[in-house]
């Protein structure tokens, strides 16, 4: 579509009306550029899960495509067993995705383009489940405001990247289940769950960590409030080729029962974090009575 004035796509009820595609992949069901405003409401995709497609070899789309456009609002929607990412961003602003659920996406739940021209900002993805997709539940690369950053907020992460369908590391690739990339800045991490994280098909490597930063140039991240627990790999963790990153806050988070580590990151400021897998709060002390 590619259209000047917003345009509304929604279901009549809360039961999710949709789409079931049972012939070619090849397309985007839904692909917009340059629009002024997109929202998508009480839809639900299915892909079909006895379809398979090689990737990239196969030539298969993602579910919905958007690039260079601003105000999109993704709301109460079910996507999938998506070929490839079950939604795919670029170069666009004022992006919401809430409510709604990414379940076993053949590649990535959410991707956000990572190329320096082609950032997207003033993104927010609230209260949605993340659920068996093969790689990262969301690659995510965008920039907020200082005073008003990009969130991630009240999410459920479970049993993402469950698969090492990439080999660009001299061998099949560790990951976490929610990966910050280059070019985020000012971005809020709080409140999710992420759990369960496991990698079928490979036992080597760092396995499937909770949240993975990767490569650099990352910039004013706070991570705070999450729940990060039972994953084969760690629960925080920093690539070893990390450049360029600065003000990331690991505070306030309970992250335990994590094979390789609970935090692994070098130069983050990491404070009031509890370990363990019951929590005690101490109450202050009363004030003495003169």
């Amino acid at each position: 579509v590619n259209i000047a004035r917003p345009i509304s796509i929604f279901g009549t009820n809360s039961q999710l009306d949709g789409f079931d595609r049972t012939g070619s992949h090849n397309y985007p069901i839904i692909n917009i550029s340059n629009l002024p405003g997109l929202q998508i409401t009480n839809l639900s995709f299915d892909e079909d899960s006895s379809v398979t497609c090689p990737y990239p070899s196969g030539g298969c789309s993602s579910t919905l495509v958007a690039s260079n456009s601003q105000n999109i609002s993704l709301d109460n929607i079910s996507i999938s067993n998506s070929k490839v990412m079950a939604v795919e961003i670029s170069k666009s602003q004022n992006i919401s995705i809430k409510n709604s659920s990414f379940q076993n996406a053949q590649v990535f739940g959410i991707w956000f383009d990572n190329s320096t021209t082609n950032l997207s900002s003033n993104i927010h993805i609230e209260n949605n489940e993340f659920k068996d997709n093969h790689a990262n539940a969301i690659l995510f690369s965008g920039t907020g405001q200082s005073e008003k950053p990009s969130t991630i907020i009240g999410n459920t992460f479970i049993h993402n990247h469950q698969k090492a369908i990439f080999n660009t590391c001299n061998g099949p690739c560790s990951g976490g289940q929610l990966l910050i990339e280059s070019g985020t800045k000012n971005l809020v991490i709080s409140g999710n769950t992420i759990k369960d994280g496991v990698i079928e098909d490979f036992s080597g490597g760092w396995g499937a960590s909770g949240i993975e930063f990767q490569t650099g140039n990352i910039d004013s991240v706070n991570l705070t409030t999450n729940t990060i627990y039972n994953n084969s790999g760690v629960g925080i963790i920093a690539n070893t080729n990390l450049i360029n990153t600065s003000n990331i806050s690991i505070t306030n988070n309970h992250i335990y029962n994590n094979q390789k580590g609970d935090v692994i990151f070098p130069g983050a400021t990491i404070s009031n974090n509890c370990l363990l897998e019951i929590c005690l709060t101490i109450p202050p002390s009363p004030t003495p009575t003169p």
